[in-house]
């Protein structure tokens, strides 16, 4: 991962996270998986979906944050998905690709009316989501190197 390439494009810019910022967003992260959870019963899959959607962009823009930098507005849930990937590494392209997905899918039931999906596919994203939360969990700690 290159952050000051980044940078320099204006996909991120440099920020210096405050460590109850980064709770605060694994917090509600969780909080968006138990909804998402809660949709299924009602058999909103489409609302399940997205809500799962939700909880992985926070955990990706945790991770953001404990590296000391945080997305630019437009375009900023294609960064924290591909700063995701960069964190992340070989060994997760499937949470990856599931992950830019749900974000096409999102796109297309906000601004295109489609809400399509099914329970399966809202039941996969949940899965997602947990497994990327877990991960957040663990390496979203702020780096010394942020405050540099």
């Amino acid at each position: 991962m290159n952050l000051r390439a980044w940078i320099r494009d204006g996909s991120v810019k440099r920020f210096h996270p405050h460590p109850v910022q980064i709770e605060d967003l694994l917090t509600s992260s969780y909080n968006d998986v138990d909804t998402a959870r809660e949709l299924i019963k009602l058999h909103r899959f489409g609302f399940a979906r997205d809500a799962a959607y939700e909880a992985m962009l926070k955990a990706g823009m945790a991770m953001m944050f404990a590296h000391g930098v945080r997305p630019v507005i437009g375009g900023h849930h294609v960064t924290i998905v591909r700063f995701t990937e960069s964190e992340l590494g070989k060994g997760h392209e499937e949470l990856i690709a599931s992950f830019d997905r749900f974000r096409r899918t999102r796109h297309e039931r906000l601004y295109e009316g489609k809400d399509t999906a099914t329970k399966s596919q809202a039941l996969h994203a949940i899965a997602c989501s947990e497994e990327l939360w877990g991960i957040a969990r663990d390496r979203a700690v702020i780096r010394e190197d942020v405050y540099e």
